[in-house]
């Protein structure tokens, strides 16, 4: 993880009224209110060196969206997550991008989505490497046929390396 940049993972988010709800607010919670509930809602995360962004020194801490244009040129509203000064990683910064997306399918009903990636852009784009991601899918219609096809590489606690 240390040298990861850039896009970190991908959440994908359809008919989020049909999953359970905090029961209580927190007083520092940031609460995302959508405009419409009309289509899917994606999340992208992006991390990158605050020294890589170009952040001014004076800059002080909000619960504020903010803006940032991607390595893809495009410029998305999202919110920017830093570690305190005198933490691990507190030279990182983690911003997430939130948008509205099409359906993710016919019938509307509830899905979620999780992909994330952690080998550098070079790697994951050279074909004749091996690379690593992680993908969930919610719902999963038949789990066993899935399981059959694509099979697993999951570790479990007595297999994972000393």
């Amino acid at each position: 993880m240390d040298s990861q940049r850039g896009h970190l993972f991908t959440i994908q988010l359809q008919k989020a009224d049909s999953f359970p709800l905090m029961q209580s607010a927190r007083k520092k919670q940031l609460t995302l209110v959508r405009p419409s509930e009309e289509g899917a809602l994606k999340i992208t995360a992006w991390r990158y060196s605050i020294g890589d962004l170009g952040v001014p020194d004076n800059v002080t801490a909000s619960m504020r969206p903010g803006g940032i244009q991607t390595p893809d040129g495009k410029m998305r509203q999202g919110l920017f997550v830093a570690s305190p000064a005198g933490t691990p990683f507190d030279d990182m910064v983690l911003f997430l991008a939130f948008e509205e997306i099409p359906w993710l399918n016919e019938a509307k009903d509830s899905q979620l989505l999780f992909l994330g990636a952690f080998d550098t852009h070079e790697q994951a784009l050279d074909h004749s490497r091996d690379t690593e991601f992680i993908a969930f899918a919610y719902p999963c219609s038949d789990f066993e046929q899935l399981k059959q096809r694509i099979g697993s590489i999951d570790f479990t606690g007595n297999s994972l390396p000393p």
